[in-house]
């Protein structure tokens, strides 16, 4: 990549971009329009998934799109500039899962990283990506669970990652770290799934 981005200094702003872009809290910006404070409701949670619940489908589905959508694009923009630096791409998309959850918008609280996760792996490796979302739809359509389904999907990208050829090795471990990173934001949903006290889709 050419210029002053090709060192380190263009790398820190490239990943501090990314984490404003990441921050953008499009769950509590959508609800404000609906005249709803989902910190207020529901789960309290900005996600899809409580968007969902508390403005109905299509709004939840607007919600991911945009937060899968700002995983995407900056992580596929540092990509570019950064070709073949496994480590500054990871970072980027670390720093873009990292805005979303712990925004400086919202006093560094947010969301739980899925959606926005998703991109950022969609944009790192499509197959993975894709093969990532289709565990998590059979998993929901099985268990019926969003959080469990969320959660295996995580842990699969590391496996999916690992089996293609042009990746593996920084990015596998990449995958792991921010596998371990949505169980820790999944963990009252993990304590919930213990306890057989999880909302299901289509249940209250």
């Amino acid at each position: 990549m050419p210029g002053s981005f090709g060192n380190w200094v263009g790398a820190l702003i490239v990943l501090a971009a990314c984490y404003v872009v990441g921050s953008i809290p499009f769950g509590k910006l959508i609800g404000a329009l609906r005249g709803t404070d989902v910190t207020r409701v529901g789960s309290g949670n900005i996600g899809a998934t409580n968007v969902y619940r508390s403005l109905g489908p299509s709004w939840g589905l607007l919600v991911f799109v945009l937060d899968f959508l700002k995983g995407l694009v900056p992580v596929l923009i540092a990509r570019s500039w950064f070709q073949g630096q496994a480590v500054t791409i990871c970072l980027a998309a670390t720093a873009v899962i990292v805005g979303h959850i712990w925004s400086f918008l919202l006093h560094f609280k947010g969301g739980k990283g899925i959606a926005t996760g998703v991109g950022t792996v969609m944009a790192i490796s499509p197959l993975a990506g894709i093969l990532a979302l289709v565990v998590w739809v059979v998993v929901v359509a099985i268990y019926r669970y969003v959080s469990m389904g969320s959660l295996v999907a995580a842990v699969s990208v590391g496996y999916w990652l690992g089996i293609d050829p042009d990746y593996g090795g920084f990015y596998v471990l990449w995958a792991l770290v921010m596998a371990l990173l949505m169980a820790y934001t999944h963990r009252a949903n993990i304590s919930r799934l213990a306890t057989r006290t999880e909302p299901r889709v289509g249940r209250p």
